[in-house]
C-alpha cells in the first residue's frame, strides 16, 4: 500500500499556518474521495484514511505528533502496511521555493526543513517522493522558524486554497511511483495551471521555469 504523509503540528493554535501547508492539501485530496479519518493504528498516532486513487490503494496520513517527531509516525505507518520507501510520499511547505511554486522529486537532502529530517531518520532512507510547496522566503529581519508559523496573509489566501485544491485533486490522478529508470519527476504549479513532466536524470534537480 502506497502512503502520503501531510506534514503539519497539530492543534488550532497551528492550523492554517504556512507549516500546515502539506496537511491542508492531504486532507483536500481526502475530501475529494470521500475518505473517513480515524486514529488507526493507534500506536502511529496518526489521523489515517485508505482512499483508492487509480489502481492503487493509499493511506493518507496526518500525523498528531509535533512536525519535528513526525517521523515516527511515518515510520510506524511504513512498518504496519509494508510499504517500500519508494513508495512514500510526503507533502510538506518549502521557504526555498517562491509562494505557490511546487517541486515533486525522490530522495535528496531535508533542506532544513525539520520534519523532512525527522522522516528520513525514522526511515534509515532518504529515498521517499517529496511535493514541495513554495511559501517564499520570509522578510527581511523575520526568523524563518517564526514565519512558517505565522498564517497566510488575505492576499495570499485564495491563492493558497485554490493550488491547494487543485494540488490535491492532481495527487488523486497521478501518485509518482518508483522512479523511472534515467528519469526523475519535477512538477511546476502556477496559477492556472499545473505541469507534470519526466526529464533527464542528469537535470533531476534542474528548476523548470
Amino acid at each position: 500500500m502506497r502512503i502520503i504523509i501531510g506534514l503539519r503540528n497539530p492543534g488550532e493554535t497551528y492550523r492554517a499556518t504556512r507549516h500546515n501547508v502539506g496537511a491542508e492539501v492531504v486532507c483536500i485530496l481526502g475530501e475529494s474521495h470521500q475518505a473517513s479519518w480515524r486514529r488507526r493504528p493507534l500506536r502511529a498516532r496518526c489521523e489515517t484514511a485508505g482512499v483508492r486513487l487509480g489502481r492503487q490503494n493509499v493511506m493518507l496520513g496526518l500525523p498528531i505528533r509535533m512536525m519535528n517527531l513526525s517521523g515516527a509516525s511515518v515510520g510506524y505507518l511504513v512498518k504496519y502496511h509494508r510499504t517500500p520507501v519508494e513508495e512514500v510520499l510526503v507533502v510538506h511547505d518549502d521557504i526555498d521555493l517562491p509562494f505557490g511554486r511546487l517541486r515533486i522529486r525522490s530522495g535528496g537532502g531535508a533542506g532544513g526543513h525539520n520534519g523532512v529530517k525527522s522522516v528520513a531518520r525514522a526511515l534509515g532512507s532518504p529515498d521517499f517522493w517529496r511535493l514541495k510547496i513554495g511559501v517564499g522566503r520570509p522578510p527581511s529581519g523575520l526568523d524563518p522558524a517564526d514565519y512558517v508559523l505565522k498564517r497566510f496573509r488575505a492576499s495570499e489566501r485564495d491563492t493558497v486554497d485554490r493550488e491547494s485544491g487543485r494540488t490535491g485533486r492532481t495527487l488523486g490522478e497521478r501518485f509518482p511511483g518508483r522512479p523511472p529508470s534515467g528519469g526523475g519527476v519535477e512538477t511546476l504549479s502556477l496559477p492556472g495551471r499545473s505541469l507534470i513532466r519526466l526529464i533527464p536524470a542528469r537535470n533531476r534537480h534542474r528548476r523548470v521555469e
